[in-house]
């Protein structure tokens, strides 16, 4: 159903989500003092400006370019 909260292994939630639920002052950016110190590692690396914020825009294209729970050497 739609309130089921998602299964884990399921990938990361889309990023509506993550905005949705992290940005606390709604200025549609993420800062580090909005993010869980162990979610920092899947959302900053996407900070291309490094203003020390997120957008959606930074995030979308981050994802786009590095498909989730791929890493190198993960071939089997």
């Amino acid at each position: 159903g739609f309130g089921s909260p998602p299964r884990r292994g399921s990938g990361p939630p889309r990023v509506e989500e993550v905005f949705r639920r992290l940005d606390a002052n709604k200025d549609q950016k993420l800062q580090r003092d909005e993010v869980p110190e162990f979610v920092r590692q899947f959302i900053f690396p996407a900070d291309e400006n490094n203003d020390h914020a997120v957008t959606k825009e930074e995030l979308k294209k981050f994802r786009e370019s590095r498909p989730f729970g791929s890493s190198p050497g993960d071939e089997g």
